[in-house]
């Protein structure tokens, strides 16, 4: 995700596509989801002790809420800066070697989400994380076609695909932040 990241960073920035520079957050959000993951699993398996009679058990949650909160606010901040490129729309820059390397990190996110949905071993933790690379895949093609078409029809079609990109990343955070704060209670 982080490779991912800061080749979306690069294309967002140097092509003006904030379709582009929201979908690389999205992927530095996953990177960080993963960190957090796993220094959550890496604290509640420690046992009980002296100082933490009833062990760690709510770091999970504690970590799960803390990444909600950075999704949910990520997907806000994106739908402001989405909806005033729809309100001043600026030129994107295209370019066919972008679109060619957006287009393969779409199918990279997509053949990762096949190959971890075909695990039947890893429980919900790899459901989730197929799901998510899923949704990933779904997130980059719009924003692929969002830049091919600012290129075509001269308008920013870039805000209304940043919109859409905004839209999903604040539900993502929200349903994510209904769930740990259940759990933390």
């Amino acid at each position: 995700s982080i490779g991912l990241f800061f080749t979306k960073l690069y294309i967002g920035l140097s092509s003006d596509s904030v379709a582009i520079y929201a979908d690389s957050m999205n992927n530095l959000l996953d990177a960080g989801v993963c960190v957090a993951a796993i220094i959550g699993l890496m604290l509640i398996s420690r046992n009980k002790s002296e100082d933490y009679p009833f062990g760690l058990g709510k770091t999970e949650n504690l970590i799960e809420f803390i990444i909600s909160v950075a999704i949910t606010v990520s997907g806000i901040y994106f739908g402001y800066v989405s909806v005033e490129r729809i309100m001043y729309p600026m030129p994107v820059w295209f370019s066919v070697q972008y679109a060619v390397v957006i287009g393969v990190t779409a199918m990279i996110k997509l053949s990762l989400a096949l190959f971890l949905g075909r695990n039947k071993t890893g429980g919900g933790i790899i459901k989730g994380i197929a799901t998510d690379s899923l949704m990933d895949f779904f997130i980059t093609l719009c924003s692929l076609i969002s830049f091919t078409l600012s290129s075509i029809i001269g308008y920013s079609a870039d805000g209304v695909a940043g919109v859409i990109i905004s839209i999903t990343m604040t539900v993502q955070g929200i349903k994510a932040l209904i769930a740990s704060c259940t759990e933390l209670t």
